[in-house]
């Protein structure tokens, strides 16, 4: 649903890039098929609410539901910011900004076929793509005989290389009475607006054709072009739009399509001009006689060689083998039809107005090649003709009629020889040398002359017999010409031996009447049938969808469980693989340097922590020295003070004692009893003891105050150590965060590589899924893909294999007016189309089973044949087991094979041959 979503929109790489988005988004699911419907629709321009009611059965909340999840995921795919107000709308504008709408180009197919259905013709392809698009030719010609397929090549490949091209213009020149009337709507559509200044000048309005080609890359295809040959004044004009388009340079290219070479491509050939002669097909041509349902394979390629390979004509003369013999070629090759059906009213025209144009010279050469049937040399066909013509005029005349593709050159041996295609010597056959001789019907007897002949009556007319033709040609004679005969003038007199026969047959006749009498005959029902299995067909689906590119199998092939059947397209697939590979690599390489960078990190890490700790084991022995020194000076110290106050103790008792004795000398001095030179001793001693006390007391000071000695460098230590441990720990925090970054880093890129890898897993099981592999041992029983290209979808049934234990059966379609004679325990016999008859037999066997209803198939029976016009194709299909699988004897034997066809008779009862003749003949004449 919602298809034309493919042709605006890549919905293939949307949803791949969705299912991306959504595994990084917290891992969630790939989208489902009711998700991509629902999106498409979306894309169409639908509301939620439209999509729910298109959608039977589906609840509308789930739809509005899915619509939400969607636009959440692709708002953040896109990177687009919330806003305030939501929209389903916001989901187109979003992707078509991202780039994932297709850029559509003004395009107008008008009455272009549809090539959806395309046999063979890949070769073809290619070389009109590589012209078109690498070489960007300006003109190329597709030649062939109609029927061919240029049309439908032409088509196929335009559709495929669309987008590369600004316009595509697609028109038929039946369509069209004049020239100007052409390039009047080619300039219209180029302008985009209704064209008013036309003008009446052909070279005038020519370029202003080109300036379009030039200004933008146009792709214009002109179909049925001999049909202008036929006119000369009005292809003059088209000669000069050829010759301008070829040798102004410009960026567009032109198309044309015609059964008969034009004569001014030869003239303009070059690097920007191209023609390609278009053949029948080859191999591809089965698969239109397969799609029709042909019996007979081993004949098919007879049909094929006998019409050249003729698309067109195939077709029709496979539907008339199917309609009239039931598909059997057998049957169609023995009635000796089959050059009776191809020359359609079509082809007959077109060679009726070619017939028309030819010379005196190039009739005379058709009829010769036609009269003849075998391939002629150049100097057969001049000692044929009667006139005398010179080599060159002939050599002009082949080339003419083989650029008509009226004529056909073999090669034998390095002789070139001349001949006509089956339909063109079946035309030149009937219509040209019928007539030739018809004008020589009426000649003079010359027997008459001696008889006397009777009266002529005036208003009489003679007929006469002419001997050389298979029947009777009548011709009137004016009464003055001949006398009037009766047809009973000419016979001769009835002989005894006459008679004696007539005698005989009658008692002939007699004996054979009395022996059909007598003489028992097996009444059969007759019907086509095919080679089935009996059991049940393992179904092999597609798991993925896509388009297949390559089809590895043919129906009827035996395959192994695992073999490859097709192959669908997985290029975006492989793509996104090698993208993948190519991260997951890098990712490796890149965790192999974060790695080498930790490693380091951590080597840092380890010298530094150890030169912090040399550096602090230095400093703290560098502090228990300094501490010991001022232990070592704080104890000093204390001795220094006890010294200094025992000494001070001591000096104060000699200043004391001094003092005591000048206080005694005083006073004696005083009563005159000691000298004054002693008392001035005492004082001298007090001071000087005074003075020692003062000493003491500096002395006691000095080491008091050196009591308590500075730690000023024990303090320095101590800073050196908290400093060192600062900037050790400052440097290992810093090495530290560089290694947790690249820490941080590892665990994201082995995240990341962890995600590509799954997804590669993912990839890879879908890269599987895009073989379409056998699921069982067996025969390729039934294969539903007609050609590569061809789209499929997920769960779409691919094929059909029988197993290779499965037993195989006959299938036979019996008419629904014939059911009724069939009975289960009959005996049936089957003729193989693959095992031929007189070489092979028969192969007997039983009927087993009937189906209980009809069952609707093409028709393919001949006896089924009366019933095409009602519309009535309903057969009973019959079981039979075959007593053998194996036809023949001896070394000359033909095994059974699943999807062999054949006919085969199954024996209702027994009648004698006169009652099975007379019950013919009145069910005949209805009686």
């Amino acid at each position: 649903m919602f298809s034309e979503a493919e042709t605006h929109w890549e919905l293939l790489r949307l949803y791949a890039d969705i299912n991306l988005a959504r595994q990084n988004q917290n891992n969630q699911p790939p989208l489902t098929p009711l998700e991509k419907t629902c999106l498409r629709g979306l894309l169409c321009n639908y509301s939620p609410e439209q999509i729910a009611s298109l959608l039977n059965g589906e609840p509308y909340a789930l739809i509005i539901n899915l619509t939400w999840k969607l636009h959440r995921c692709i708002q953040i795919m896109t990177g687009r910011t919330p806003k305030e107000v939501e929209s389903y709308r916001d989901i187109p504008e979003w992707l078509e900004a991202a780039g994932y709408k297709i850029c559509q180009s003004r395009q107008d197919w008008e009455n272009a076929p549809d090539a959806s259905i395309f046999y063979g013709r890949s070769q073809e392809q290619q070389i009109l793509k590589q012209w078109i698009i690498q070489e960007q030719c300006r003109l190329v010609t597709i030649v062939g005989t109609v029927g061919i397929g240029k049309t439908f090549l032409t088509a196929k490949v335009a559709k495929e290389i669309q987008q590369e091209f600004d316009f595509v213009i697609w028109r038929s020149l039946r369509c069209y009475l004049s020239f100007e009337q052409l390039l009047a709507e080619l300039i219209q559509l180029f302008s985009a607006e209704e064209v008013t200044n036309f003008q009446p000048d052909i070279y005038s309005n020519i370029s202003q054709l080109i300036k379009y080609l030039r200004t933008a890359r146009c792709l214009i295809i002109l179909d049925d072009w001999q049909l202008i040959l036929e006119t000369p004044e009005e292809y003059q004009h088209y000669q000069i739009l050829l010759k301008t388009i070829a040798e102004v340079p410009h960026q567009s290219c032109l198309v044309i399509n015609s059964s008969e070479k034009p004569t001014d491509i030869a003239l303009l050939s070059g690097d920007w001009v191209h023609c390609l002669n278009l053949q029948g097909l080859g191999k591809p041509a089965r698969e239109i006689l397969k799609d029709k349902g042909l019996l007979d394979e081993h004949l098919w390629d007879k049909i094929i060689t006998l019409y050249r390979g003729n698309p067109r004509k195939l077709k029709l003369v496979a539907s008339t083998i199917k309609d009239v013999f039931a598909g059997s070629v057998i049957e169609f090759f023995d009635q000796e039809t089959y050059l009776e059906v191809i020359v359609d009213d079509v082809s007959k025209n077109l060679l009726d107005r070619q017939f028309q144009r030819l010379s005196e010279l190039e009739q005379q050469i058709m009829k010769i090649l036609a009269r003849h049937t075998q391939p002629m040399t150049r100097e057969q066909l001049q000692q044929e003709l009667q006139l005398k013509v010179y080599t060159s005029e002939i050599t002009k005349a082949l080339e003419s009629l083989l650029r008509r593709s009226l004529v056909e050159i073999i090669r034998n041996n390095g002789q070139q020889l001349f001949t006509l295609e089956p339909i063109v010597m079946k035309y030149v056959t009937r219509e040209c040398l019928a007539t030739e001789q018809k004008t020589n019907l009426v000649k003079v007897i010359p027997s008459l002359q001696t008889k006397p002949l009777p009266q002529l009556d005036p208003q009489s007319s003679v007929v006469i017999v002419n001997p050389q033709q298979q029947q009777s040609n009548l011709v009137l004679a004016k009464p003055n010409i001949l006398p009037v005969v009766q047809e009973n003038d000419f016979l001769p007199p009835i002989s005894l031996w006459t008679r004696l026969s007539g005698l005989f047959l009658a008692g002939t006749v007699g004996i054979a009447i009395a022996l059909a009498a007598v003489t028992p005959y097996k009444v059969t029902v007759q019907a086509q049938a095919n080679i089935r299995p009996a059991g049940e067909l393992r179904l092999v689906e597609a798991e993925t969808e896509g388009s297949v590119v390559d089809i590895r199998a043919k129906e009827n092939q035996t395959v192994k469980k695992g073999d490859i059947i097709a192959i669908i397209d997985n290029s975006s697939l492989e793509t996104r693989k090698s993208q993948l590979t190519s991260n997951i690599v890098q990712a490796n390489l890149q965790l192999k340097q974060i790695q080498a960078q930790i490693n380091s990190q951590n080597h840092r890490i380890s010298a530094e922590t150890d030169r912090l700790n040399r550096t602090i084991s230095s400093a703290e022995a560098q502090l228990s020295r300094r501490l010991r020194e001022y232990q070592d000076r704080l104890i000093t110290t204390s001795a220094e003070v006890t010294e200094s106050q025992a000494n001070l103790k001591s000096v104060q008792a000699a200043l004391n004692a001094a003092i005591s004795k000048r206080n005694r000398y005083q006073i004696v001095a005083h009563a005159g009893a000691l000298s004054k030179n002693q008392l001035e001793e005492a004082q001298v001693a007090v001071e000087q003891q005074e003075q020692a006390v003062q000493a003491a007391k500096a002395r006691l000071q000095s080491v008091q105050t050196a009591l308590n000695p500075s730690n000023a460098e024990v303090a320095i230590a101590q800073e050196n150590i908290a400093q060192e441990k600062a900037i050790g720990q400052s440097n290992l925090a810093n090495l530290q965060r560089e290694k947790e970054a690249l820490i941080q880093q590892q665990i994201e890129i082995q995240q990341q590589r962890s995600r590509d890898q799954h997804e590669l897993k993912q990839i890879n099981k879908n890269l599987d899924q895009t073989a379409i592999k056998a699921i069982a041992d067996g025969i390729l029983f039934q294969l539903n893909l007609r050609n590569t290209g061809q789209r499929v979808v997920s769960g779409e049934e691919i094929a059909q294999i029988a197993p290779s234990n499965t037993p195989l059966v006959v299938k036979a379609s019996v008419n629904a007016q014939n059911i009724s004679q069939v009975k289960p325990g009959q005996l049936a016999q089957l003729r193989v189309s693959a095992c031929p008859y007189p070489d092979y037999g028969i192969i007997k066997g039983v009927v087993s089973k009937l189906s209980p209803d009809t069952i609707n198939t093409a028709v393919t029976s001949a006896t089924a044949q009366t019933k095409i016009q009602s519309g009535e194709t309903a057969f009973y299909q019959v079981t039979i087991e075959p007593e053998s699988l194996v036809l023949g004897h001896g070394n000359n034997q033909c095994s059974l094979q699943l999807g062999m066809e054949g006919r085969v008779d199954i024996i209702a009862n027994e009648e004698t041959v006169l009652k099975f003749l007379l019950r013919k003949a009145r069910l005949l004449t209805d009686l």
